[in-house]
């Protein structure tokens, strides 16, 4: 790859972090964290790997704000990393109706999208964030068992302790999507 590609990160806890320095290394690019708030102007190929949270993608907001260019010239890779299972189509559903709410029009439009599982270390997270899980715990826990999803019930069962779903060979479809020719409009 040439120095026209990146990827960048956006990571709490080490998830997307440790996708993105795996995705560097198998594919020469070079990996930036998002808080250096890296220029975009000069890149053809943009890969942005970040970590789920409430709702969010850490840094990708702040990454593509006013940047909004739909002519072609630039190729754009997502790849969310989260704990919900991204082999169940209305997990990625979510992720991506998310996403939309955190991106330009264009930059939406035009990007591919990949879901990467991460890890989840209670003994890591913030006050904020235990707050958070404990709420979602308590209020997932108040519903009658039929009702629960089978993500609710392993949110459920594995509350306090460490899971661990990081995945190197879940970059392989995002890897063979890089290596794709790209012709410029």
């Amino acid at each position: 790859m040439d120095s026209s590609a990146i990827i960048i990160y956006g990571s709490i806890y080490g998830s997307a972090r440790t996708y993105a320095l795996e995705l560097g290394r198998r594919t020469g690019i070079r990996v930036v964290d998002s808080k250096e708030h890296p220029d975009l102007g000069r890149c053809d190929t943009i890969v942005y790997i970040g970590s789920l949270y409430a709702g969010g993608m850490t840094g990708l907001e702040k990454t593509f704000k006013g940047w909004d260019r739909e002519d072609g010239s630039t190729r754009i890779f997502i790849a969310s990393v989260g704990i919900a299972d991204p082999s169940k189509s209305d997990n990625c559903d979510h992720i991506r109706s998310s996403l939309a709410g955190q991106l330009p029009v264009g930059v939406y439009r035009t990007a591919r999208f990949f879901h990467l599982r991460g890890c989840l270390d209670y003994r890591l997270l913030s006050f904020r964030h235990r707050a958070m899980m404990w709420m979602l715990v308590r209020m997932i826990s108040g519903r009658r068992a039929e009702d629960m999803s089978d993500e609710d019930r392993q949110i459920v069962e594995t509350y306090g302790r460490r899971v661990d779903f990081i995945d190197p060979g879940s970059l392989d479809p995002l890897v063979r999507a890089l290596a794709e020719p790209y012709h410029q409009a």
